[in-house]
Formats: structure tokens, sequence, C-alpha cells
């Protein structure tokens, strides 16, 4: 899916840090976003780097409480669909030792990438965490991605969980029609 880039920088940098304060649990963890869109309004804009927004978004899902992280996430999969080498870090967060950094990547299963998706969803299916298993399934079970359903199918012959595998079965009729 390719999408313009002015889709994605609607409003001034100011207005974008103006509105994520309001999503905030708490207001200290405002630089942690106000980080991220600066970093990619000075991408845009070109006096930025790749590599900032890239730090100042993991650094941001990995260490932002209610309201950053998920606004991290937005922009990472938005921006993912003009600079691919923004969906690494989709893997840092999938692969990072605490399940609830695991769970944000899961949280966000629907917004990756297809090529994200291939590679994050099949290591968060089997993640040891419950909460992040059930989080994928339950979120591809609301909103079809249509490219996991091989991935569901295969998950689905070695879980253990009955209550994840009764979610899996239905993930996968609806998204099957």
């Amino acid at each position: 899916m390719t999408m313009n880039l002015k889709t994605v920088f609607v409003f001034t940098r100011e207005r974008e840090k103006e509105a994520a304060s309001r999503h905030l649990h708490n207001l200290t963890q405002l630089p942690l976003i106000h980080a991220v869109i600066d970093a990619a309004y000075d991408l845009h804009d070109g006096s930025g780097e790749l590599q900032l927004l890239c730090n100042s978004i993991e650094h941001a899902m990995i260490n932002g409480g209610g309201g950053v992280w998920e606004q991290a996430g937005t922009w990472l999969a938005k921006l993912s669909l003009h600079y691919p080498d923004l969906d690494t870090i989709w893997h840092t967060l999938t692969t990072y030792p605490k399940a609830p950094v695991r769970f944000r990547a899961a949280a966000n299963i629907c917004n990756m990438s297809s090529e994200a998706l291939e590679r994050n969803l099949p290591l968060l299916l089997r993640d040891r965490s419950r909460n992040v298993r059930e989080k994928v399934v339950g979120d591809l079970w609301v909103s079809t991605r249509y490219d996991a359903v091989s991935m569901l199918r295969k998950r689905l012959q070695d879980e253990t969980d009955a209550e994840i595998a009764l979610q899996l079965r239905e993930a996968i009729s609806k998204s099957c029609g």
C-alpha cells in the first residue's frame, strides 16, 4: 500500500504536538512523543536523519507510558510505508526481553506492513506470554489481515492454550469468510 507523504503530514508540527499531549496519561512523558514528531518532521523537511527517527520511535515504544507508545506505533506504521527500513523496529519490539514491550508490537499487528507482518507474526503467535498471543489473535480477529491466515493456521497446530486455540479458529474462520 502506497500512501502520499502529504497524508502523513496533514497538520503543522506544532499542531501535532498539541494534539499528542491530549492522549498522554502522564504529561511528563511528552518529550518522548515530541521527539518522534520532531524527528519525523525534520526528516520530511530534509533536515533530519532516518536513524534519529528510528531511535526516537524505538525509545518511545519501549519506554513510553500510556498514550506515548500508542502514538509512536501509529507514526511507525504510517512512516514505514515510505521508509521501509523503519520496519526493523517491529522486530526489535517483537523480540524484546520484556513481555509488555512485545505486547506493544502485538497491539500494532494490524498496522504492520506485509513484510513486517510476515517476519513478526510467527514470533508473536508463539510468544511465551499468553497476553501477547491473545492480543495478536484478538486484534487479527477484529481487523482481518488476509495475509495472516496461513500463519494463523500454522500456529493453531501447535497452540496448547485451549482458549487461544479457539480464538485462532475464529480468526481464521472470519478471515476466510
